[in-house]
């Protein structure tokens, strides 16, 4: 009997342990099948944080395609904010209608609020050798210059007008040597003959001194259209189409269209 009872209690002893064995061996398989999960997920996060930076310094790139080299890194590096200021004559507005505000509004727009600061120092009717005389030149990252040449027109020399012009772009070289320099004429005119001439010169200056040009003239109707003057106020400046067109043309160079 007691020979019987060993056995038994053997035996029982052998499957307790492979019992516990088997038990044991369920719980360290679900235990690595779940490290391998929590491995795999954080896995999927990092490669969706990567998708994440590439979406977004792909979109980066596409925005500030057209700008300079400086200007796009300093975008790209969140080296913030771009301050532009845009210098000019009554064209360059002001005004909450002016091309400056309708522009300031689609780069926040597009960009988000604090990217690009735009200021507005404008002479109204005023010639360049009366404003070189006044101007004070500001600490910023663009100049964004109407070189008044419409304002000039019948008054000063192109050739004077041009050698004013880099007399104003050498003050904000002063106060930056690496503020980034645009160009851009003044409003065109229906049916003008020696204004559009001017224009060419300052388009050739810009050239020559690797200066950007913003060439909106593309996007008015042609200078022999009588449709010019839908987009100018009786003084031949722009009204709020004029302003729209040109801020369109502008938006368009700055986010990459």
């Amino acid at each position: 009997m007691n020979k019987v009872m060993n056995i038994v209690l053997l035996l029982a002893c052998i499957v307790v342990i492979i019992l516990g064995k088997s038990h044991w061996e369920s719980r360290a398989s679900d235990y690595d099948g779940s490290a391998g999960a929590t491995e795999q997920v954080g896995a999927q996060e990092v490669s969706t944080n990567e998708n994440n930076k590439n979406q977004v310094s792909g979109k980066v790139n596409e925005l500030t395609s057209n700008l300079p080299t400086e200007i796009k890194e300093d975008v790209q590096n969140e080296e913030l904010p771009i301050t532009v200021e845009a210098v000019g004559s009554s064209a360059t507005s002001e005004d909450r209608v002016g091309w400056p505000a309708v522009l300031q509004e689609n780069l926040d727009n597009t960009y988000g609020e604090g990217v690009f600061e735009l200021s507005v120092t404008s002479f109204g009717d005023k010639t360049s050798d009366e404003v070189v005389q006044e101007i004070t030149a500001s600490k910023v990252d663009v100049l964004l210059l109407e070189p008044f040449l419409l304002k000039n027109n019948g008054i000063i020399r192109i050739e004077d007008s041009l050698e004013i012009a880099t007399n104003i772009i050498s003050k904000y070289k002063k106060m930056n040597e690496d503020v980034t320099i645009m160009l851009q004429p003044s409003n065109p005119l229906y049916d003008a003959t020696y204004y559009p001439l001017q224009v060419e010169e300052l388009q050739n200056y810009a050239a020559e001194n690797d200066y950007v040009y913003i060439n909106h003239w593309e996007a008015w109707p042609a200078s022999d259209d009588e449709k010019m003057n839908e987009y100018l106020t009786d003084k031949s400046e722009p009204n709020e189409m004029g302003h729209n067109i040109w801020a369109q043309y502008l938006t368009s160079y700055f986010t990459g269209n």
